[in-house]
This record gives structure tokens, sequence and C-alpha cells, in this order.
């Protein structure tokens, strides 16, 4: 066979890496001109460059928060004030003769000067009586009105509370007709009022679910079987001593006239049955055409105190005018304290608030003296004096056109009024009501009883520091903040008047600027369905069918990690005609984390919102925290927070505590009552509880 082996040509030449058949085979990469790694390089310095860019941007739109310009109407609520010349003209005498006149009876008791009160004072505004057993006839009372659902009104007892010796909270009321009690307590009341020495004196109203007053109540108690008295009597007994109470006060109203001896009989039978239990009867006593149905003579034996309730004499449903007239407080004060009963026997309630009237509109609105201060420094006004005649402080302001009228009671009137309680010997006073006054009034409680201030003695009332109050203007759930926090003067003339004792009066140079909450949206004809914390794959496709088919539109205030999860539910309450809102990405409490936490949290709800619905919102909710008339840190943090990005924050004001899972009949009922309430914005959950 022929050889077909290549021939033998002698030693091979080792490859070399210029051999272009070796290179290729060995290196398939080589770049031999040296021009691929450059483009390589290139590539990769814009790739990083690029990628770069897009985390800078990305971390951009959570750092960087989005333009949210608030509509004009809200940025005009904090600027929308403005001081209208005052007309200095009080109401209208209502009838010739002044009614506190036909009820007053011949004098039976000469004025003296004011008794030395058997307390503890000091020089300063912490002067701290001895605190006075609901049995102490010696000392002078000192009644402190308390209203549990307001936490000013809790801040004021405890700031307070060594000048007082008595404490009425708002825990009891009439249920219904058969006499059964309604009520709730505060552990945290009753262990301070154990604590600094104050008797416990509980106020019992006739107030229904729509706090209208139900006359229909008591009448059907002192009109009705012995058993239902029996009953009655017997769980009222039980009630305070478990409250480890003094006594109650008894406030009912709007009773008819003619069951003035049943009543009568009532009140000595109940009074015998707590005074067998070592309790005491008080009894509020309105002036006016109310007094009437009491039989102020025959109740004087059995009624431990009356407390005159001597302030009103305009209020929300009369046109503008004093809070209570000089003549209105001293002919009233005249006709009950020297007329009925002892003096002793007589605590007169004093006043300091005030009341906002709208020209051409119905109710007025009920201030405390931080909002009337408020409104008076943000309309700018130059000063106000008291009225000549009545002795009350009052100013007009525009609000949008609108005309309004402000009368109100201040320390000052305090005074004056507290003198003359003290000058008919009257057993003390009561302060109407704590969370809402001047808080000059404590300054007054601790001058010396026993003698007539003089200009040195009310120096300290002369400034009014605005300190931690907070107050609010305006009306409904939408809410923002002004902090603009400054001192307010005003300068005090003591008035020498033959035979007619001490008074004063004041002119208001500069009106304090207090930390003020403004709202608006309130509607009484209207209601808004808001809910939190979704959306949930379980309940909210729920809840928009039950809206779908009732044609009902409401808002979603949604959390960023359930968004995420569910962007098709949120795709849904968009396209249905719904609202949305932000309540931030993982529901922290924004008043317990940093700021840069919080502006992420916000941003990047923000952010998911407009990548999955392409559009943004500037509605907020805060976690935890959405009431109305926000007090505490927790409270306002949150809106600082938001108001500072351009956002506008939503509360509420009827609470269903749906997240509890009460039964649906419950849930009614409180959305009911709180529409009763003039509550418009109902809090629901579709998801996280």
């Amino acid at each position: 066979m022929p050889n077909t082996s290549p021939p033998d040509t002698g030693p091979q030449p080792e490859s070399s890496l210029a051999d272009p058949v070796v290179r290729e085979e060995a290196f398939v990469f080589l770049d031999a001109r040296g021009r691929r790694w450059p483009r390589v390089r290139r590539v990769a310095v814009v790739a990083g460059t690029l990628l770069f860019l897009a985390v800078v941007l990305f971390v951009q739109t959570l750092i960087i928060q989005p333009q949210l310009p608030l509509p004009a109407a809200v940025e005009q609520l904090k600027a929308r004030l403005k001081a209208t010349p005052s007309t200095g003209r009080p109401s209208p005498q209502k009838a010739t003769l002044p009614l506190w006149q036909q009820f007053a009876k011949a004098g039976r008791h000469a004025l003296a000067p004011p008794p030395a009160v058997a307390q503890t004072h000091s020089t300063g505004p912490a002067a701290l009586p001895v605190p006075a057993k609901a049995s102490d006839a010696g000392r002078e009372v000192r009644l402190g009105f308390f209203e549990g659902w307001d936490p000013a009104s809790f801040d004021s007892l405890k700031a307070h509370a060594d000048q007082l010796t008595h404490l009425c909270p708002d825990w009891l009321t009439l249920a219904d007709s058969e006499g059964k009690l309604k009520g709730q307590t505060s552990q945290e009341v009753i262990e301070l009022a154990e604590d600094r020495g104050l008797t416990l004196m509980p106020l019992l109203r006739n107030l229904g679910s729509d706090d209208a007053w139900s006359p229909e109540a008591v009448e059907a108690i002192i009109n009705g079987p012995a058993e239902r008295r029996q009953q009655f009597t017997v769980a009222l007994v039980e009630t305070l001593q478990a409250m480890h109470a003094g006594g109650v006060v008894i406030d009912w109203q709007q009773v008819d006239p003619a069951y003035k001896a049943n009543l009568t009989a009532f009140f000595a039978s109940l009074a015998a049955t707590l005074h067998a239990s070592g309790l005491e009867l008080w009894l509020c006593v309105p002036p006016g055409h109310e007094l009437r149905v009491f039989d102020l003579e025959g109740l004087a034996v059995h009624v431990d105190r009356f407390v005159a309730m001597l302030h009103d004499e305009n209020a929300e449903s009369d046109p503008p005018g004093p809070v209570t007239s000089r003549q209105f407080f001293e002919g009233w004060l005249a006709a009950l304290v020297d007329g009925y009963g002892t003096p002793s026997q007589w605590i007169i309630s004093l006043g300091s608030y005030g009341y906002d009237w709208i020209e051409g509109k119905g109710e007025a609105e009920h201030l405390g003296f931080p909002d009337v201060m408020s409104r008076a420094a943000r309309a700018s006004l130059n000063g106000s004096d008291f009225d000549a005649l009545s002795r009350n402080p009052h100013f007009n302001y525009e609000e949008a056109g609108a005309v309004h009228s402000v009368w109100f009671l201040d320390a000052v009137t305090f005074l004056n009024q507290l003198m003359r309680t003290r000058h008919v010997r009257a057993g003390g006073v009561a302060i109407s009501r704590l969370g809402i006054e001047d808080p000059g009034i404590w300054q007054v409680l601790a001058l010396d009883p026993g003698k007539d201030p003089v200009l040195d003695d009310l120096a300290g009332l002369e400034t009014i520091a605005p300190e931690s109050a907070i107050a609010h203007i305006g009306q409904g759930t939408l809410i923002s903040i002004s902090d603009e926090r400054a001192d307010g003067s005003r300068r005090i003339a003591i008035e020498s008047e033959t035979g007619q004792g001490f008074q004063a009066t004041a002119r208001y140079e500069a009106f304090p600027r207090y930390l003020t909450v403004l709202h608006q949206g309130g509607s009484a004809d209207k209601a808004a369905i808001t809910f939190d914390d979704g959306p949930d794959e379980e309940w909210t496709p729920l809840l928009l069918d039950v809206l779908k088919e009732k044609g009902v539109s409401a808002a979603f205030f949604l959390i960023g990690a359930n968004m995420e999860k569910h962007p098709e539910l949120v795709e849904r309450i968009v396209r249905e005609g719904h609202m949305i809102g932000v309540h931030t990405y993982s529901h922290p409490n924004l008043a317990e984390v940093s700021d840069e936490r919080a502006r992420l949290e916000f941003n990047a709800t923000q952010r998911l919102i407009e990548s999955i619905t392409g559009r943004s919102t500037m509605l907020f909710r805060p976690p935890y925290n959405a009431d109305s008339r926000p007090r505490s840190p927790e409270e306002l943090i949150p809106v600082k927070q938001a108001q500072s990005m351009g956002y506008l924050t939503v509360t509420e004001d009827i609470d269903t505590e749906d997240w509890d899972q009460p039964e649906v009949a419950t849930m009614v009922e409180r959305v009911k009552s709180g529409r009763q309430q003039g509550g418009n914005i109902v809090l629901l959950h579709d998801a996280g509880g």
C-alpha cells in the first residue's frame, strides 16, 4: 500500500503567538489591535453612570418631597380674619323689669364685709388651700366642673387641683324614662382626687344621647311609681359609693313647672337617703324662667348646697351680648343668696369663656379663653376695652365677608364676681369649666380673700402667656397648624364707686398668640365615610362592592406596604371614583420616629400612588392619632410634619371603633350619636385590626 503519512521534514519549530492559525484556535477573544478593551471600558463606564443616576433619581424620589401646593382656600384659612370696628352695643334688655326682680324677696341678710376664709394662703399664684370635705361648712368651697371628653380639662385639673376643694365630673346621666343611670368614670381622675384631697361630686344630668335635655326622663321618675323612685335612689347611692364620692350635683333642666311639688318631694326623699349613707345632695339652679320649677324655700331644708349658674345671660341661641353682665350677675346674686336658704348654702358658678356670633346666622360658637384670644390676635386687633355698661370684654372681626361678634369672660370679670360673692358671704364658687378658663383666674384665687386687692396685687394678670395652651379656629376635621406663640398684655384699672364696692376693668393692648389649630370642612348636613389601613385582598373588594351598589363614594387612606401587594385594588379604588390619601408606608407612630424616617414614609407612599394611579394626593391621615382636636405632642407632631410637606391632615370626629369588633348595632349607634353631636367624618377600617 502506498505510504500516506506526511513526509518527515525534520524537527518542527515551536508554535508562535504570531501564527494566525494557532492564535485563532487558542484565543478566541484576543484583540490583536487592542481596540476591544477600550470599547468595553467605555460601555462599562456609561452603564455604571446610568445605573448610578438611576439610583440617585430613585433615592431622590424618596428623599425629596413632591410638590403639593395646597388649594387657595386652605392657604387663605391661615390669614382670613381681619378686624372690624366694634359696635359696643350690648344685647337689648329682654324685659322692662329685670327677671331677677321677679324672684327677689325683701332682704333678710344684711350685707357685710367679706369674711376671712378658713384656708391656707401664700403671696404667690401657687397658693394651696386646705382641701375641704363635703361636710366642712366653714371653708370657702372651690368646685371645678370637669368634662371627661376634653384632655385640656384634665390638664387643668392636674395643674390646679391644690386650689380646689371639690371636683364635679360629667359622669352621670338619666338613660331613659325607667330611671336607669348611665355613666362612665375615670380611675385616673378618682385617684387624682383622692391623692389631692378633693371631694368628688359627680354631675347627674338629664341629657339624652343627642345632647338634648330630656325632661321626660325626670318626669317619669318624680311622677312614676314609688318602686321606680326607690330603684333609682338605690342605684345612685351604690354608684356614688363605688366612685368614693362625697355626694352628687344634680343638673336637671326643662322640667315642667307643673310638677314642682312632686320634684320637691322627690328631692326631699333623695336627700334623706343620701344623708343616711354619708352623702350630700347639691342642686344646680339656673337663673331665668327655669327657676319656676324649683321650690327653693322648701328645698333649702333638704339640699346641702345650691349651685347658682350665674352665666350664659346670652348663650348660643341668644342674640349677641354679654355672657354675664354686671347687672345680671349682681341682680341674681342678691335675689338668690339674700332670698333663699342661708348664704353659706350657695355656691356661685363663675364662667371664664366666650361666644362667637356670626351676623345673620343661628347659634353662636362656644369658645375657650385661648380660642377667644387667638381670634383677636389673628384679626390683628389693636386693642379692646370692657363694655362700659355690662363690664364684659368684647370685640368684632370679619371672616370671609361675615361679621363676627365675640363676648367673653376673663380673669378680670372673674375677680369682680368673686369679690361680690364673698361680699354676700356665699359658701364658695364653682369654676365653669376646667380646661377653657383664663389661666389668670388661678392668680385671682390666690389673692388674700380678707381684703380688696390693689393694683400691685393684680400686676401678674396683665401679662397673658400662651404657654402650652392650644387654640382652635373654625369648624371641621381638615386641619392645619399655626405656631406663632407670643405673650399678650392687658392694662387693669380699679374704679372706686361709692356704695358699689370693688370693681376692676381692663383694656387689652396686645392679644396673645397661641399654637392654633385651624379647622375647615365642617358641614351640618353632610358626612364622609373613610377607611384606613388598606388595601386588603379580603375586605377591600367586599367594601368596594357595597359602595358601588349603594352609589356612595368614600375616602381610603392607604398604607404603602399594602399597596405594593395589591396595586390592582388601588387602581380599582380610583377607577370607581373614591378618594385616596396617604396613611404612611409602614403605619408607624410618626411622633416616635426621626424626621428622616417620617419623610421616607410620606414620600414612598406618595410615589407608589403616583406610579400605580398616575396621580398624586395631598390628603393625609396620621396613624394612631386622628382626633379632630389634637392636643398632645403625639397628635401634633404628625400634623406639623405633614403640613411642612404640603399635605392637608384629615382627622375624624365619629369613631366606630370597628377594630375592636363590636356588634353592628353598636357601630351604627355610635355613628348616629356622632352625627347628632355635629360629627361628619366617620372612621372605619378595611384592613389592619
